[in-house]
This record gives structure tokens, sequence and C-alpha cells, in this order.
């Protein structure tokens, strides 16, 4: 899917995830009739009101796995240590190389 300009759109798994969801929620519905439709754009507004109500009152959303956090963690502790001066440019590559193929 491109855009004007010949740019593609981009979007993050978030939003692939809602828009599975919508197309498995309101399309089938789409076939049958207005108020099947209707009702499923009514529950679909519900559910985001309820997970938008949930956020702003402190709710979080769910943690990305144990893998992909401890990956975060180890490259800001890499980060870090490269900002000191702690760590060279090839030997902080060469890190984050190795964290990621793992």
């Amino acid at each position: 899917m491109e855009r004007a300009g010949g740019e593609s759109y981009r979007t993050n798994n978030h939003q692939e995830g809602n828009n599975n969801r919508l197309r498995y929620r309101i399309t089938p519905s789409i076939a049958g009739n207005l108020w099947t439709f209707l009702k499923s754009l009514m529950k679909e507004q519900i559910s985001q009101s309820r997970a938008l109500f949930q956020f702003q009152h402190g709710g979080r959303f769910a943690l990305r796995r144990k893998c992909y956090r401890e990956n975060e963690e180890q490259i800001e502790v890499l980060m870090g240590e490269r900002a000191t001066g702690n760590l060279d440019t090839a030997h902080f590559l060469d890190a984050i190389y190795r964290r990621i193929g793992d």
C-alpha cells in the first residue's frame, strides 16, 4: 500500500493487531445486514473506550516477551558504556550484533 508521493505506510505490531481485529470483527458483519454491522462497530467502540480508561487510570499494556526485554536492557547498558567512552565503536557494534543475533 502506498501513499501519494510513493511513500509506503508503516505500522507497528499494535496497529497490525488492531487492523486484524477490525477485519475479523467488522468485515463479516458487512456481508450481513446494517444492524449487525452497527452492533459490531458499537462493540469495537466499547472495547477501545475500556482500554483507554484502563490506561488513563494506571493500567498497563501487556509486557513484551522476556527475551525482548532482556535484549533492550542489555542494549541500553551498552549504549551507556558507549556514551561514557568505556566502549569504542567497533566493540559496541560487535556487542550489539552478538546480542541481536542470539
